[in-house]
């Protein structure tokens, strides 16, 4: 009962449509009822002078006597007779079946839409004869029981009131001959059926409207289960949360493995650090690793750890720290910069291989504070 009185905010459109994919919309049989009884009443009054001349034809062949006893005891005559008797009313009831079936989906989709549900043709409890038997001992198939009588006294008598004004107009059929009062009186069938059509939707509209609004009731949702859809739709915010937590602790973790096979380290020396890695399949050397503070900290510590180059250059820490993407080469501007990086590295490890002399200290060459600044001042001018 709670959670009936909490839904007070409207069906999220994800309900509804999940609603519709099991079927589940508004509809009224009364209001479908009403449009059928409309368009067949419609088509009778079109088709009432055909029908009436073609239905008066055939009764005058049928009830005529037969030409002789041949045309009696002949099978095929005889079918054939049965077949032209039966001809008129196939046609009729074959369009009138048609346009039921029409006025029916229409009435139908104009309440609740269009929908198609496997679930609903599949559902064999609604075949149920138990269920059936039992719908009108509950309290929502009593009410609709006691409507259905109320209804049908108030439009029985409508119709009876009618009828009895319309005695004179009927028993003035009696007085014209069959081929003018069979039409006549198929005509004054479709108008009446026309008017019970009409009464028909009073009810009928009312219902159509009180069915939406009642499905609307039972589709409302509560702030919950809004906080739930949304959870299951756009993900828990806390999940997510975790997940991108954990995603950058994989980046970070790949980083820096990606330091320990790096060619060197270009540093600011305190707040940046730019790892960058170039092998003889690279045309341009790529940016595998950056970080400031902390991490730059740890890069650090990770290339001493395994014999990596670190070499100070603020200018071009910063430009490439700002610029360089982590797995892309590095910016164009900054390629002359790194080349002379690259080429102190490229003769330190010689050097260490003994395989020439070792280069001067890098501090001492006083390239620090100049290589990369050109590209710094630069960019911040642009």
């Amino acid at each position: 009962m709670a959670e009936k009185e909490d839904r007070t905010e409207q069906a999220s459109q994800k309900r509804l449509d999940d609603a519709r994919e099991k079927g589940d919309v508004a509809r009224s049989q009364d209001f479908t009822s009403a449009i059928v009884v409309i368009g067949v009443a419609g088509l009778l009054l079109k088709i009432a002078p055909v029908m009436g001349a073609d239905l008066y034809n055939n009764l005058v062949v049928s009830l005529s006597p037969p030409v002789g006893a041949h045309a009696l005891l002949n099978p095929q005559d005889l079918f054939h007779n049965a077949l032209n008797d039966l001809r008129t009313a196939i046609g009729v009831f074959l369009i009138a079946g048609t346009v039921a079936l029409l006025m029916a989906a229409g009435g139908t989709i104009a309440i609740g839409g269009w929908t198609f549900s496997p679930q609903k043709i599949f559902d064999i409890g609604r075949l149920s004869w138990i269920q059936g038997i039992m719908k009108p001992f509950s309290k929502q198939g009593a009410a609709l029981l006691l409507g259905d009588v109320m209804k049908t006294m108030v439009l029985g008598t409508a119709m009876g009131l009618m009828l009895w004004g319309q005695r004179e107009e009927w028993f003035a059929l009696l007085t014209e001959s069959p081929h003018a009062a069979i039409p006549h009186a198929l005509k004054a069938l479709g108008g009446d059926f026309m008017i019970l059509a009409l009464l028909l939707l009073i009810p009928g509209g009312v219902d159509g409207i009180l069915q939406r609004r009642m499905f609307a009731t039972k589709m409302k949702m509560s702030k919950e289960e809004i906080k739930d859809e949304y959870k299951e739709s756009e993900g828990n915010p806390i999940v997510k949360s975790r997940i991108r937590a954990l995603r950058r602790k994989m980046a970070k973790m790949r980083m820096m493995k990606a330091v320990e096979t790096a060619t060197v380290v270009i540093v600011n020396p305190d707040h940046y650090a730019v790892a960058l890695q170039f092998q003889e399949s690279m045309a341009v050397p790529q940016v595998v690793a950056k970080g400031t503070d902390l991490i730059a900290e740890r890069i650090k510590e990770r290339a001493r750890a395994h014999q990596v180059p670190i070499l100070t250059a603020p200018p071009l820490a910063r430009g490439l720290y700002r610029f360089g993407e982590i797995g892309a080469p590095i910016p164009e501007g900054l390629y002359e910069a790194v080349a002379i990086i690259l080429a102190y590295v490229e003769q330190l490890n010689r050097a260490k291989a003994g395989c020439g002399v070792a280069p001067r200290d890098w501090e001492s060459l006083e390239l620090s504070a100049e290589i990369g600044s050109e590209f710094e001042k630069a960019t911040q001018h642009g």
